[in-house]
């Protein structure tokens, strides 16, 4: 008896380690742009929240896809919708995406890297911070606020 109670009190702690010592991914789950600003040399480009402006982004295991939504030219008549998503990388405070879903043929393909921070059921996205981007996207970057959905 007292060789089985020693042999579970040894065993135990490994499979409460397997669950609580996970690191979980910081960027899984739905996340609710609240603002981005995204700027090039001659143009800056801002986005607020509202009901009908929004942008849904999911984060799975290895992929990603967003959503997005709004009004165009004030019309509550003229909805527009729009998307794209493909893989990622995370690594630290550093996010690889992949673009393999795109309206924009150019961009298929390309990853594009970004900072983020990560606080609570807040993520800020930064970048894209490396330089090989496809025609039309070099030098803008921009700055994205999202807050996690449940």
């Amino acid at each position: 008896m007292k060789k089985a109670l020693f042999l579970l009190f040894m065993v135990s702690p490994l499979f409460f380690t397997d669950c609580t010592n996970q690191k979980s991914n910081p960027v899984e789950g739905f996340w609710d742009l609240q603002y981005y600003e995204w700027t090039s040399p001659d143009t800056t480009v801002t986005f607020t929240r509202t009901e009908l402006d929004r942008q849904v982004k999911v984060f799975g295991k290895e992929y990603f896809t967003f959503i997005i939504q709004s009004v165009k030219n004030d019309s509550l008549d003229m909805v527009v919708t729009d998307g794209g998503g493909g893989t990622y990388v995370l690594k630290g405070d550093t996010l690889v995406e992949t673009i393999q879903l795109f309206p924009e043929k150019g961009a298929l393909g390309y990853s594009m890297t970004y900072i983020i921070e990560t606080s609570g059921d807040s993520l800020i996205q930064k970048g894209p911070i490396n330089e090989d981007l496809p025609e039309g996207w070099k030098e803008w970057s921009g700055t994205e606020i999202y807050t996690r959905l449940e």
